[in-house]
């Protein structure tokens, strides 16, 4: 039951992570915007994995 509800809460982190991204990039080219997500998905997902 804890790995279940550990995933919820890596969803819950990443995609606050995504959201908060795009509000704060919030540039014109699209291309720009995803990769910008990307990286900084990758980088929660060490960060939470690692702790």
């Amino acid at each position: 039951m804890k790995t279940f509800e550990a995933r919820n809460y890596f969803a819950l982190f990443v995609s606050f992570a995504k959201a908060l991204t795009i509000q704060l990039v919030d540039i014109e080219s699209i291309w720009i915007n995803i990769l910008c997500v990307t990286v900084v998905d990758f980088i929660v997902l060490f960060v939470l994995k690692r702790f």
